[in-house]
């Protein structure tokens, strides 16, 4: 059975992430809460690894989850990632929260990749930010 927990490191290191990445700063003015947490699942998607991944809180739940995003972290998968590459993939998984301002109401939105990985990680950190050491 899969346990996921609230990560306070997690959102310590959202924290410097958005504060170093002024592309990020539009999150704090519009008030976007996000939480962070981690989970003991590896988890696979074809035949790659999911390092984490960003949801939005459905208006169901809302009730229940005081965020409008939340971004999980599956803890097997970055196993052996250092603080640097931990940033790098807070940085990413950031990048996946939107907000559709065309209409007359606010909406948050997931952003999807534009290419496998965002071209604005791959032009920062090049393309083999996630390899490890194992």
């Amino acid at each position: 059975m899969e346990n996921v927990e609230f990560s306070a490191e997690m959102g310590d290191l959202l924290d410097e992430v958005i504060e170093d990445h002024s592309d990020l700063h539009w999150i704090r003015r519009a008030e976007v809460t996000i939480g962070c947490l981690t989970s003991d699942r590896r988890k696979v998607s074809g035949k790659k690894f999911v390092f984490g991944e960003c949801v939005k809180v459905k208006p169901l739940y809302k009730p229940f989850c005081p965020y409008d995003f939340l971004i999980v972290f599956y803890l097997p998968c970055i196993e052996g990632m250092n603080a640097d590459q931990l940033k790098i993939l807070m940085y990413h998984e950031l990048l996946h929260v939107g907000i559709d301002e065309t209409g007359e109401e606010v909406k948050y939105i997931v952003n999807p990749h534009d290419i496998e990985e965002f071209r604005t990680v791959i032009d920062q950190y090049g393309l083999d930010w996630a390899k490890v050491k194992r």
